[in-house]
């Protein structure tokens, strides 16, 4: 069975748009096996890096956190 979600949108007044490109690795490595590798994604190094842009504000938390 197939879906079509384009014509599922346009019945509630949707546009089906163009999906995002697929995630590309900025580094991938096989080890001597082929169950050991590590790949490297550059939106998993950013959201890293940002970490503390996410963290609720105290009085957001409240006196219990």
């Amino acid at each position: 069975m197939w879906s079509h979600p384009e014509r599922i949108l346009r019945q509630f007044g949707h546009v089906q748009s163009i999906p995002d490109p697929p995630y590309r690795p900025l580094e991938a490595h096989r080890g001597p096996s082929a169950n050991k590798y590590s790949v490297k994604y550059g939106f998993q190094q950013d959201s890293w890096e940002r970490w503390m842009n996410h963290l609720l504000a105290p009085e957001v938390r409240g006196d219990k956190a």
